[in-house]
């Protein structure tokens, strides 16, 4: 066990847009002592027409001998119209200023929050797949993306089987696939990826496990301030 990430969501207005705001945030303490802080802040309207984000990605190194910890900054900001995405993004870590890409999407382009909504607005208990483009932070671009509801299953949750329906999360039809379970009304029970599993728990746990550490390595960030980013230029 190495970290856990909590997801907020509620109702809001932005820019007289009514829509559903989404907040994760997680925090990782990785084997090799280093400590990740990331942050997700959307904003989707109801009729999908409109959506806001922006990612945050803070690194602190691991504590070495001769050079001590390195804090590193990553940010990109995306806003949608319609089918005008306009991106703004941090070339490298703790980049002085940011650079904007405008990219024009698909009819079958899927929201930031997709991944979360759509469980909840499918038959869950028939199977089928779903396919449709995505941005991509990996290629400051489009990919397609698909996922697969296989249906009811069982899967464990504190070493006990509970009920559950499995959607399958990939780019395409190729590997590496995710695997996603969520319950009866679509709401996320656990993730399995190659490189993690997330359980669902509670804030209980979370607090008991986690508080100090969390407080730590925010005490932690603030001795390794890094500069916000200039916005980028328009022409």
């Amino acid at each position: 066990e190495m970290g856990f990430i909590q997801i907020n969501e509620q109702t809001r207005t932005f820019e007289r847009r009514k829509g559903v705001g989404i907040h994760k945030w997680a925090w990782l303490f990785n084997p090799d002592n280093s400590i990740t802080y990331m942050q997700h802040n959307m904003f989707l309207s109801n009729d999908l027409s409109f959506e806001q984000w922006e990612n945050r990605l803070m690194v602190l190194t691991a504590d070495k001998a001769d050079a001590g910890r390195t804090a590193l900054l990553d940010i990109e900001q995306g806003i949608r119209q319609k089918d005008k995405l306009l991106i703004a993004y941090t070339p490298k870590p703790n980049a002085p200023k940011m650079i904007e890409k405008a990219i024009e999407v698909e009819h079958s382009f899927a929201p930031a929050p997709w991944d979360i909504l759509l469980p909840r607005i499918i038959d869950l208990d028939r199977s089928g797949i779903y396919a449709f483009s995505v941005y991509d932070t990996s290629r400051r671009g489009l990919a397609l993306r698909t996922l697969r509801n296989t249906g009811p299953c069982q899967v464990l949750i504190d070493q006990r089987r509970k009920p559950a329906y499995k959607i399958e999360d990939s780019e395409g039809l190729i590997p590496p696939i995710h695997e996603i379970y969520v319950d009866d009304s679509g709401r996320l029970m656990r993730i399995t990826t190659k490189q993690l599993d997330m359980v669902v728990t509670t804030r209980q746990y979370v607090d008991k496990n986690y508080k100090a550490r969390v407080e730590e390595a925010l005490e932690l960030f603030k001795k390794h301030p890094v500069p916000e980013p200039a916005p980028a230029q328009r022409d």
